[in-house]
């Protein structure tokens, strides 16, 4: 829709590019990419390269070639509540984001400085967004300087399941049955 319309719009190869990961519908045989006249439209632009369903591990090498990851939808009461996966990955491997401001890890996108946070719609500040990336490459270091540090302190596994792990302790330590 309209975003992708406006991120379209700012493609200039070879120096602006966008590598788009298109999905295989979960009712299709064979592995072939969701089809759709816009999306067919997006795979025949010149800065677009498409790719389909990656496995975890050539998602984040796919992601170590990258500059910056959007991830953008509308809002809806499933989004808010959904896991952002592909973000949550795109942080963990030191990828700044361009997210909605309503999911559970917008704070920490906000808290860390680890990307950039638009509102439903906001085209023109996609625009910005994109326009000050392109004249400032070292805010995109900035970002992903702050997109490491996310990782660090919160999204790294060991650090990540403390909070569990103490409650299982927790559980222990009062009589409950041992982890």
């Amino acid at each position: 829709g309209p975003w992708l319309d406006r991120l379209v719009s700012h493609l200039d190869p070879p120096a602006v590019t966008l590598d788009a990961l298109l999905p295989v519908h979960w009712g299709q045989s064979g592995g072939e990419l969701l089809q759709s006249a816009r999306l067919d439209e997006l795979r025949r632009h010149e800065g677009v390269t498409a790719h389909g369903t990656l496995r975890f591990a050539e998602f984040c090498e796919f992601l170590s070639g990258m500059d910056v990851a959007v991830d953008l939808f509308d809002h809806t009461l499933e989004r808010e509540y959904a896991m952002v996966t592909r973000t949550v990955v795109a942080l963990a491997s030191g990828l700044p984001a361009i997210h909605p401001p309503f999911t559970e890890v917008s704070p920490l996108i906000e808290e860390y400085g680890a990307g950039w946070l638009l509102e439903e719609g906001d085209l023109e500040s996609l625009a910005g967004v994109l326009d000050t990336i392109r004249a400032d490459r070292s805010l995109v270091a900035e970002k992903a300087a702050g997109a490491q540090r996310l990782a660090a302190d919160r999204l790294d596994p060991p650090v990540a399941v403390r909070p569990l792990l103490e409650i299982l302790e927790s559980a222990g330590a009062k009589g409950g049955s041992s982890p």
